[in-house]
């Protein structure tokens, strides 16, 4: 936990004098948000991680698919696609 005097000298920064009532206030104010901050983050990465066990990745090779194919398939139609003169 930070000390009464470093949260001062960052609050005071701006000109704006603090009491240590307030300084301690807003301290506690900040890690508690830090605290739900971490909170969420954890759940979040725990979430990830389920689905990484859950999730089932299905790859499209479009190369097997020819391979079924009993014929050679060729893309490129050389009459129709010419360079221009």
């Amino acid at each position: 936990m930070l000390s009464i005097e470093e949260c001062k000298k960052t609050l005071n920064k701006d000109g704006i004098t603090y009491t240590d009532e307030q300084v301690k206030e807003i301290r506690e104010f900040l890690y508690i948000l830090a605290d739900i901050d971490y909170r969420i983050f954890q759940q979040r990465i725990e979430r990830e991680r389920q689905n990484e066990n859950e999730t089932k990745v299905i790859y499209l090779n479009i190369n097997q698919q020819n391979q079924n194919d009993d014929k050679e398939s060729n893309s490129l139609h050389p009459g129709i696609y010419r360079r221009a003169s």
